[in-house]
């Protein structure tokens, strides 16, 4: 390499202000274009004839010198012509070399803060468009919109944003600044939009979300001290954390256990002076930095029978973490929480990145530490219930359909209430358990957001007051067992009517909840969708409700053919199994994870988490006397 060849790299890999990714295309055009030259120099020494022999070492040298400088022009001609092809020589052909994320940090501070501004001092939408978009402009944004986030294609320029009262073009996109508390307006001219528009819009969208995501990890910081100590985590620690909890086997994660004890199958593993100690512990960590001693994480075995029961471990396979049998400590608990709140803040880092685009995807296991389902064995329902045929409770068998009670349920209030269908879901020597068949109305788990238990929440109280004394008479209401409930949390209550908990619904529905494959976080979305849809096939047809018109009256939402569509159009996953159904309320809850409870969706994923407060179906469980 010539002193040409390092001046021309000097020029152009030590400007400070280019991004890296500049700098490293630049390396690497500048390495192509000089192996071709180098080539090229090669092949016309091995070809040339020899040249001015005899006395004319003069002008022999001069030809030289002329020889290589030429060569050495050429070179810089060439490099200069590729960084023209690659860098455009403006600010624009250097964003085309990045990707969206690297294209959001190059936004200078005052372009944040006038596009914060405008999504503050608006209204409640980002902004309203001046007309309809038309079918075909619509879905050329989201294919565009694909083709941005896979760093395709970006816009040449970017969305021009003017303030209320200044003049612009009738026939050109740009953002209007409402600067009145209204909503912002996005003006789109009468005519068709161009990709260029449409991408500049999506781009806008962008830098929205860019801006969104460094306030919300801004503000993560501030109200949480432990979040401090999390920024340092380095991206493979970020990966270990997520791995080791976030792709086990069942939906709930953070389970405990203990002695052959597990409180994923409701049993119990912590007394309830180390339920407090454990309560007391987090709070600490949240809120005093209380953290553990211990400066590495905890040890991740792969399935159960790997646990040799020396330390607490966390369990891949179950997302559970085992404990030694013995009295714990709190070292033992801090351990614990630290590793949950490590891999939490993991998760949101990185659904965070792949929302920005600065991961592609979530990291996967390898594929030798994957298990296939195994499906418990179904309790056998009757021939009558598969072929949807009705029976009396005298007569009444398990998976058999039974009429008793009645509930507002076609939505026409002058016809008086219908009778509820239940299934016959278990039987005991004094009792049958029966589960109602649709969805008959719909409620929050608890009125508030916060940590709540069954015994507290508000649902149990209308469940046992309002529905009990609407859907029954007084005589069907003597029919009716008030019984023990178990409770992973809170205790045994005495109950007359309840909601399946998690693990009855395992049970009842023939699924295992260390091996239902369709609930595994690490899978991607479209894996996941799939996945759901295979279970469609072999689920338990109980496990799926619809909601009764009066339900959907009351604000039941179910799964409708426009999302069936989309599944099938861009995913060619068939749906239609799912169409009309409702999500449903379980009565299991996780103080210890704050205000959540858990839900069967539409689609048969088993043990959603959803915050309390939200309103969903309600399949209400009673026991009644034989």
């Amino acid at each position: 390499m010539d002193g040409n060849d390092v001046m021309i790299k000097r020029v152009f890999t030590e400007e400070d202000d280019l991004p890296e990714i500049v700098k490293r295309r630049v390396r690497e055009a500048y390495d192509h274009i000089y192996e071709q030259v180098r080539t090229q120099d090669a092949w016309e020494d091995q070809t040339k004839a020899p040249a001015y022999a005899g006395n004319h070492d003069k002008d022999r040298g001069n030809q030289s010198i002329f020889r290589r400088n030429g060569k050495g022009l050429l070179k810089v001609a060439c490099f200069m012509f590729a960084c023209m092809l690659v860098l455009g020589g403006t600010a624009y052909a250097v964003n085309q070399i990045l990707n969206r994320y690297e294209r959001m940090k190059q936004m200078d501070l005052q372009e944040k803060e006038q596009i914060h501004e405008l999504t503050q001092s608006g209204g409640n939408l980002v902004y309203e468009s001046s007309r309809a978009w038309s079918a075909e402009e619509w879905a050329r944004k989201g294919e565009l919109a694909e083709a941005y986030k896979d760093d395709e294609i970006f816009p040449e320029g970017a969305l021009k944003i003017v303030h209320q009262g200044e003049d612009y073009s009738k026939d050109e996109i740009c953002l209007i600044d409402a600067e009145d508390g209204k909503n912002d307006i996005l003006w789109l001219p009468e005519r068709t939009l161009t990709d260029e528009e449409i991408l500049e819009i999506i781009e806008y969208e962008e830098k929205i979300s860019f801006i969104s995501y460094e306030n919300r990890r801004s503000l993560y910081v501030d109200e949480n001290p432990w979040e401090k100590r999390m920024e340092s985590m380095t991206d493979e620690e970020v990966d270990f954390y997520f791995l080791a909890y976030f792709t086990g086997r069942v939906e709930t994660t953070g389970n405990f256990s203990r002695a052959g004890k597990s409180d994923l199958k409701g049993e119990v593993v912590l007394t309830e002076e180390e339920k407090a100690l454990y309560l007391r512990l987090r709070e600490e960590y949240l809120e005093k930095n209380r953290i553990p001693q211990r400066t590495t994480p905890l040890p991740v075995i792969e399935m159960p029978s790997d646990f040799d029961g020396s330390e607490t471990m966390l369990c891949r396979y179950n997302s559970c973490f085992y404990f030694p049998d013995r009295e714990l400590t709190e070292e033992d608990f801090l351990e614990v929480i630290d590793f949950q709140k490590r891999a939490e803040y993991s998760w949101r880092r990185i659904s965070d990145e792949i929302e920005i685009g600065k991961r592609k995807d979530r990291p996967r296991l390898p594929d030798d530490q994957t298990r296939e389902p195994e499906i418990y064995e179904q309790k056998a329902f009757s021939e009558a219930a598969k072929n949807g045929w009705e029976t009396t409770i005298e007569n009444a068998r398990i998976g058999d359909v039974v009429r008793f009670g009645s509930y507002e349920q076609d939505g026409n209030l002058t016809n008086g209430k219908e009778e509820i269908a239940w299934y016959v879901l278990d039987e005991a020597e004094d009792y049958y358990m029966l589960l109602a068949q649709q969805i008959l109305d719909v409620r929050p788990y608890h009125e508030e957001q916060k940590a709540v238990t069954w015994a507290e929440c508000d649902v149990r109280r209308w469940l046992n007051q309002e529905f009990l004394e609407t859907a029954f008479t007084v005589a069907e209401q003597s029919h009716i067992v008030n019984g023990t409930v178990s409770n992973e949390f809170g205790g045994e209550t005495k109950d007359q009517v309840y909601l399946l908990s998690d693990r009855e619904v395992y049970e009842y529905f023939g699924i295992d909840p260390e091996s239902v494959t369709w609930h595994n976080k690490g899978l991607s979305t479209r894996e996941i969708q799939r996945a759901l849809k295979e279970a469609l096939d072999f689920l338990d047809p109980r496990l799926f409700a619809k909601p009764t018109e009066e339900a959907k009256r009351r604000g039941a939402a179910a799964f409708g053919q426009r999302e069936c569509d989309a599944y099938l159009k861009y995913d060619k996953v068939d749906f239609s199994k799912a169409l009309g159904n409702s999500a449903w309320l379980h009565r299991s809850a996780r103080p210890d994870l704050g205000g959540i409870a858990y839900v069967t969706d539409p689609m048969g994923n088993v043990c959603c988490g959803q915050y309390v407060t939200g309103e969903y179906g309600i399949r209400p469980v009673i026991r009644i006397r034989r």
